[in-house]
């Protein structure tokens, strides 16, 4: 079913569990991650990027998401990862987007504030939490200033916020989180905090990061690479030029990274 992850994600900050936020692309990847969370019966959040959006188009990327959502009996969240511009928020609540993320990180603090500010306003007339973001995943890394996290949620009133603590974009070996660095962050808001860039991050650094108040694990460089290894091993050894077949192992290799992620998010139990 199609669902709202404001009261999930509270209820897993109680549970001190995390709920997976895995990208979609197309048929194969949507089948694996919604398929897969219906069998372990955990809530699960779905999410599409400008780029994928781009790619398979908003209005076939969204009613594929919510036909697949209202065919299980989990909770299944559609989520705009990184927007970035109040333009594709708006077009994403038209499309009856259950949750968004604004992603104002590389602006000046006061600039992010505004932007972030003005989305949850425009958000919170259709009941859609928001999601924002203080510090960067980027090559320029920066870290969240524990300092700015408790005026810049109450000043634009998100419903999460995505911190930069050591992770990044892609699947950069040896990855370390600064546990000791989210803690003073986790001291400064109660709203749920989000890990983006998590494809890179030991399974130990993730369980500390959900001890220590990481609700929402985003995860999408280890899916394509599943799917594209899948492939390019099929192609190796399969001889064919069905579509059906070849696509059908990458849907199974995308499946066993998403079952493998929420059994160690413990997103079960939420």
């Amino acid at each position: 079913m199609l669902a709202n992850p404001k009261e999930l994600l509270k209820k897993a900050q109680r549970k001190k569990r995390a709920i997976g936020a895995f990208n979609v692309y197309n048929l194969e990847t949507a089948k694996a991650i919604i398929q897969t969370a219906e069998v372990l019966k955990a809530p699960v959040i779905v999410e599409t990027t400008p780029r994928a959006i781009e790619y398979a188009g908003l209005g076939y990327l969204a009613r594929l998401i919510q036909e697949m959502a209202e065919s299980v009996s989990v909770p299944v969240v559609l989520h705009l990862d990184h927007g970035l511009s109040i333009e594709m928020v708006e077009r994403c609540l038209e499309a009856g987007y259950t949750s968004v993320m604004i992603d104002g990180s590389h602006l000046p603090f006061l600039e992010n504030v505004a932007l972030t500010r003005k989305v949850v306003e425009i958000a919170s007339r259709k009941k859609v939490p928001v999601e924002g973001e203080l510090g960067t995943l980027t090559e320029h890394l920066r870290f969240t200033n524990p300092e700015e996290v408790g005026e810049f949620v109450r000043r634009t009133q998100v419903d999460s916020l995505a911190v930069s603590i050591g992770s990044s974009h892609g699947h950069a070996p040896r990855e370390k989180l600064n546990l000791e660095l989210l803690e003073k962050i986790r001291s400064k808001t109660d709203v749920p905090l989000v890990l983006h860039g998590a494809s890179g991050v030991s399974d130990e650094d993730l369980k500390g990061a959900i001890e220590r108040g990481i609700v929402k694990i985003n995860i999408d460089t280890q899916l394509r690479e599943a799917f594209t290894d899948a492939l390019v091993e099929t192609f190796r050894y399969l001889q064919t030029k069905d579509p059906r077949d070849y696509l059908q192992k990458a849907e199974k290799a995308v499946a066993e990274v998403v079952e493998e992620k929420i059994l160690l998010f413990g997103s079960m139990d939420v």
